[in-house]
């Protein structure tokens, strides 16, 4: 006998990419026993596109009626309440807190990303049309500007990349400068970035959302 589902609405009011993407692993487990509609911010709801563990994904805007489900859960300050709580001693990382939330164990830590083959191809095409075999990936900057390393420091660093045998690119979409050895890639979406992290060798980057990408792959 196939036990049925429950219809569970996760909501998620704020973060950024990496938070959102640390939810994965936790809803791919919970979803074995429900039904999930996720409710994000709208500028991120392709994140989750192809994951088919997830019912749904909708915007913040979009008004949705509680009683349609059996279970609410809001991962909106989960994290943030436990940081707060255990500093400057933190022992779980995100991907764990999010597991608690949902009451799940995790069986693999590590994002999921679910890209299409039209996606890889695309990627594939891009660094197969450059100079050199392999690619690094570099991204100088993040949300948050105290967590970034000096900008001088990055330039010294891709001097030196500069002789070895790779492919430099650079996804950032405020820092531009004149250097005919760099490619400077300003992505379309982020299935563009998931799809070209996918593809590279080597990420370099802050503590930002393409460490969190980088990691899936």
């Amino acid at each position: 006998m196939i036990k049925e589902k429950r219809k569970c609405l996760v909501l998620r009011k704020y973060g950024h990419i990496g938070d959102l993407l640390m939810m994965t692993p936790a809803l791919e487990i919970f979803s074995k026993n429900n039904e999930i509609t996720l409710q994000i911010p709208e500028e991120y709801i392709e994140i989750f596109s192809n994951l088919t563990f997830i019912k749904e994904v909708v915007g913040l805007d979009k008004e949705l009626n509680l009683a349609d489900y059996n279970k609410f859960i809001d991962l909106s300050d989960f994290e943030f309440n436990y940081e707060h709580i255990h500093q400057p001693i933190i022992n779980k990382t995100k991907l764990e807190l999010f597991a608690d939330g949902l009451n799940v164990t995790l069986d693999k830590k590590i994002p999921i990303i679910n890209l299409s083959e039209e996606e890889k191809d695309k990627a594939e095409r891009f660094i197969s049309g450059l100079n050199k075999r392999k690619t690094i990936l570099l991204a100088p900057s993040s949300e948050n500007p105290s967590r970034d390393w000096p900008l001088n420091n990055w330039k010294n660093l891709i001097e030196m990349l500069k002789s070895t045998s790779y492919n430099l690119i650079i996804v950032d979409k405020k820092l531009r400068w004149e250097d005919k050895e760099v490619i400077f890639f300003n992505a379309t979406s982020l299935r563009e970035l998931f799809a070209l992290a996918s593809k590279s060798d080597i990420i370099i980057t802050q503590d930002s959302g393409l460490l969190h990408i980088g990691a899936a792959f």
